[in-house]
């Protein structure tokens, strides 16, 4: 690099970092009934050495996603002994990981500048900022993702080996394990386009590649199908029984369906850019089709350009076959291909006019400004949610009973208070402090009530869970979003 290249990527490496890191430190990353299940889960995993064959649910009754999530998070919960945010400082570093990787890849693929305007874009994006601190399943689908775009752009060059074509199969096999919605259309997809584009069709379907794509493919779901036979193919009937006899919670028409998918990725693309603005984003949008069109008969990428073109066609079409609700993380990480291209213009044009490329490059470096000064700024308002707001609430329990017995008894929105049950494991295993019990202990309890949008839910819960003649005797409204009730018995 030269050195105003080296600079630029320290200073934007350094604010990467700073953006993620930032709520690590102060707790205020997001912690939920998914995040306190899968770390008590990984956990289980290692205390009792006791391997699992599946992963979450997903949102089909009886499906899940793979349980290659859960080895994952066994790594950081071994190296940090269960440590809540030791699991959210993994998922930075893996992120950091990845970001870097990719960078190298389209600085050797295009050059300096290409790779510092990626770098430019995922270090402020509210969209990439929140993969380096979330520690969820289907946050590692994105770095699939990147690794499919480094793949196929290997595809269109004369350096494959038997080792690509089981990374294709693996990364392939492992989108389905960690995304199980993104998995079950991109592979379809993937091998039909396969079909479809000569240079493609005579690598992959040569007999020799198309056994190790699809052994690479076979790898990871083998944890699923030692599960599917101990369990009677559970999940492949009621996949089959979804597919021949659809249960929709939201059926739409066409034309309505056709709206929410076009809407669904406008959102796509819309989260590249730094506060999801509509306006640089359909820029963006705008300047990639140009300059494609353009420059179509000088781009040496054509191929990886139309690749990556047609599976975002072939994604949203096969999108149209599914007439129930599409959530946005049924393509989690698709906003890479939109940017891959975007890049690939940007190349373009620093390859046909640099000024008019640095021009953009340094507009991008002044929203960098923008966006840390905007992200500085809020900073002075102090907000208690996320991770820090449940450690908060054990804080204040644990200020009143110390390390003795105490009875605890919990409302979430969700039936089952993961959150909390992981906490209070974790403070037992680590910090001696005795597991609460639901018995009344010295005739006195806490209740934790997190507000929910259903108040009759609210009302039930204590109905049920407050006895007959007991009486509140202290209460502290911790959030707008947590209150701790102490109640006594006469």
């Amino acid at each position: 690099m030269k050195f105003w290249t080296k600079v630029i990527f320290v200073v934007l490496l350094a604010l990467f970092i700073y953006l993620r890191i930032d709520p690590i430190l102060n707790h205020t990353v997001p912690y939920t009934y998914d995040q306190g299940r899968d770390f008590q889960k990984a956990m289980e995993m290692i205390d009792a050495g006791r391997p699992t064959f599946i992963g979450p649910t997903t949102g089909i009754m009886g499906l899940f996603h793979g349980a290659w999530w859960y080895y994952l998070l066994a790594l950081p919960g071994i190296l940090t002994n269960g440590l809540p945010i030791g699991f959210y400082y993994f998922m930075l570093v893996l992120s950091a990981i990845f970001n870097i990787w990719f960078f190298v890849f389209l600085r050797n693929k295009f050059n300096d500048l290409t790779a510092l305007l990626y770098l430019s874009i995922v270090s402020i994006s509210p969209y990439f900022v929140h993969l380096g601190f979330t520690a969820s399943n289907n946050i590692i689908a994105p770095y699939l993702v990147m690794t499919l775009i480094f793949l196929i752009s290997g595809l269109f060059s004369n350096k494959q080996n038997k080792l690509f074509y089981l990374m294709l199969g693996l990364t392939l096999s492992f989108t389905l394990e960690f995304e199980v919605a993104f998995g079950l259309l991109l592979i379809p997809v993937f091998f039909l386009m396969a079909v479809i584009i000569k240079p493609i069709r005579a690598k992959i379907y040569q007999i020799k590649n198309l056994v190790l794509v699809l052994a690479g493919m076979i790898i990871p779901v083998i944890p699923r199908a030692l599960f599917e036979i101990k369990n009677n193919f559970m999940q492949t009937r009621t996949l089959l029984g979804f597919f021949t006899n659809p249960k929709l919670h939201n059926p739409s028409p066409f034309k309505k369906m056709l709206a929410d998918r076009i809407d669904l990725f406008v959102e796509y693309a819309r989260g590249i850019p730094y506060e999801y603005s509509a306006v640089i984003a359909g820029l963006m949008a705008l300047f990639t089709i140009v300059v494609l069109f353009a420059r179509r008969k000088k781009n040496k990428e054509i191929g990886f350009t139309t690749f990556l073109t047609v599976l975002l066609v072939m994604l949203f079409g096969i999108s149209l076959l599914y007439k129930d609700n599409f959530w946005f993380n049924y393509y989690e990480g698709i906003q890479y291909v939109f940017l891959t291209l975007f890049l690939i213009a940007f190349y373009l044009l620093s390859r046909w006019n640099k000024n008019a490329s640095y021009i953009i490059f340094v507009l991008f470096l002044v929203i960098n400004v923008l966006a840390l000064n905007k992200y500085n700024s809020s900073k002075a308002v102090a907000r208690l949610e996320g991770l820090a707001e449940t450690e908060a609430a054990f804080e204040y329990i644990h200020s009143k009973t110390g390390k003795n017995d105490y009875c605890l008894r919990i409302h979430t929105p969700p039936a089952i208070p993961h959150t909390y049950v992981y906490l209070m494991n974790w403070k037992s295993r680590t910090q001696a402090y005795k597991i609460s019990t639901y018995d009344f202990r010295n005739n006195e309890c806490y209740f934790i009530v997190e507000s929910d949008p259903y108040e009759f839910r609210v009302r039930k819960w204590r109905e049920e869970n407050t006895p007959e003649g007991a009486e509140l005797i202290g209460k502290k409204i911790l959030t707008d979003n947590v209150v701790i009730e102490k109640w006594a018995l006469k």
